[in-house]
């Protein structure tokens, strides 16, 4: 499975949290249910590089902490550990 949807725009986030709570956070919690469901072997999705807030190092690594977002956006699209 890939997931690549998600409820983009840091602005509007800020505006309307409820909605990327929603889209971001609730939608990706069924996708998961659904894997688990369906027994999915892998998924694969996608995040942002929002997450790493204010990180400055270039190229951005996965292994980078990702606990300081400096958006809502960022955090609901902050990947699970």
């Amino acid at each position: 499975m890939i997931h690549l949807a998600a409820q983009a725009g840091v602005r509007y986030s800020i505006e309307n949290p409820h909605s990327y709570v929603e889209s971001n956070i609730i939608a990706f919690t069924n996708v998961l249910e659904a894997c688990r469901y369906a027994k999915t072997p892998h998924l694969t999705y996608a995040s942002t590089s929002s997450v790493y807030g204010a990180n400055t190092s270039m190229p951005f690594s996965e292994h980078a902490g990702a606990n300081h977002p400096l958006q809502f956006y960022a955090a609901t699209k902050k990947p699970m550990k």
